[in-house]
């Protein structure tokens, strides 16, 4: 990678943090193992400027799917499930499930399969917001549920948006299959992802939880606003994409929203504590590493000793799933879906600077990872604005990494 164009990538970072639309930008680039671009710039507090820790532990939110996803594949290496087990066969209170169609209680054409939750094809709407909220207790109360199991038991009882695998739907089907993870395991979903995955990567501060004495790293939150009004749109559709020059004209506002996003301090229940969907909190070198070892270990290498899945696994996880009907996954052209990652499967459709065979995802809060397995190339970018597309951040991110790679094709390579 050419080290100058690389800091066309550092400047155009700190340039949102400049001009006011981020609080701050870290992002780490990697090639074939080699750290060639870690950058830290901007403030934790806007208020206060005080500046960001290089080991800030940040809101993942959505970029907690791909941790779950490989944690039930673990499973599925060790014979616990195949992928087309109905999800009744493990969870029982998924057996007389039924499907809202025309404002009509009917029965699924077919039962959700485990494999239809690593795709987001099993029906399941996102159970956190809109008609499909998963909240009411038996005593109609919206007290959040107190556990993974209660909280998956909810979920099982609200009606299915459609009928299994009749189309791609962002949901909360990674909650239940956290809620697999336990069952197949024995043991709590967050005990099983540190003995398994961040103990093996001796990733230290990623978790559902903050210790006190690391509180001070964590940023403040934000939501972005365009002329004092917000987005008003779910943070999952994709057509609402930040465009180059949108904001011309108009002042954008970034409104701290703190307090209603620190369930790794509380001790009561929150819909995000301990959620395999989106609840946890962690750093750039913690991301980085997991990235790194799937790239590695994709490739038939351990990296730093440690295997999660064999190569095998890893080639299901990220080929695409989705049939015709499935996709654009999230409206993107040229994208289809693997075993809990975006996949590019046409870079010409996506119009973008990615390779095919590239898997990525991000999270709500602006953060975002790609591992492109042919060029060997890992990124991950981390800031704290909500909604995560309110900006086009991922296609300038790509663009400006993969325009520095500046070597021979990997085909042409001897």
């Amino acid at each position: 990678m050419d080290a100058d164009r690389l800091q066309r990538l550092k400047s155009m970072c700190r340039g949102y943090v400049d001009a006011g639309e981020l609080p701050f930008a870290q992002v780490l680039v990697a090639k074939d193992g080699e750290v060639q671009l870690r950058d830290s710039y901007g403030y934790s507090d806007l208020a206060t400027k005080a500046p960001i820790a290089k080991d800030a532990i940040v809101r993942l939110y959505s970029m907690t799917k791909p941790i779950t996803c490989v944690a039930a594949l673990v499973c599925f290496e060790r014979g616990l499930f195949l992928m087309d087990d109905p999800v009744e066969v493990h969870l029982p209170e998924f057996r007389d499930i039924s499907v809202m169609e025309n404002g009509e209680l009917v029965k699924p054409k077919r039962p959700p399969n485990v494999r239809q939750l690593f795709m987001h094809t099993a029906g399941i709407g996102n159970t956190s917001r809109g008609a499909h909220k998963a909240w009411p207790a038996e005593d109609g109360s919206l007290t959040p549920p107190a556990s993974l199991e209660e909280h998956v038991k909810r979920i099982a009882a609200v009606p299915l948006k459609h009928h299994p695998g009749d189309r791609w739907d962002y949901s909360s089907c990674h909650v239940v299959l956290g809620r697999l993870v336990e069952v197949w395991s024995g043991v709590a979903f967050s005990d099983f992802l540190q003995r398994e995955i961040f103990g093996p990567l001796g990733i230290d501060d990623i978790g559902f939880s903050v210790p006190t004495e690391k509180r001070e790293r964590v940023p403040r939150n934000y939501q972005a606003t365009r002329g004092g009004q917000d987005n008003g749109k779910d943070p999952a559709d994709s057509t609402n994409v930040g465009r180059p020059g949108q904001w011309e004209g108009q002042v954008v506002t970034l409104v701290d929203v703190t307090a209603d996003s620190t369930w790794f301090f509380d001790d009561e229940p929150h819909w995000h504590r301990s959620s395999p969907s989106g609840g946890l909190a962690g750093t750039l070198e913690d991301y980085w590493r997991f990235c790194q070892c799937l790239l590695d270990n994709l490739r038939g290498e351990p990296f730093r000793g440690v295997r999660l899945l064999s190569r095998k696994t890893l080639e299901l996880m990220v080929q695409n799933h989705s049939c015709a009907e499935q996709q654009p996954v999230n409206g993107a052209p040229g994208v289809g879906f693997g075993l809990g990652v975006a996949v590019c499967v046409d870079a010409r459709q996506s119009a973008s600077l990615a390779s095919e065979g590239e898997f990525y995802w991000g999270g709500n809060a602006s953060t975002y990872f790609w591992i492109d397995p042919r060029e060997g190339v890992v990124c991950v970018f981390l800031s704290q604005v909500m909604p995560g597309n309110f900006y086009p951040l991922e296609s300038k991110l790509r663009t400006m990494v993969n325009q520095a790679i500046v070597g021979p094709s990997p085909s042409k390579r001897s």
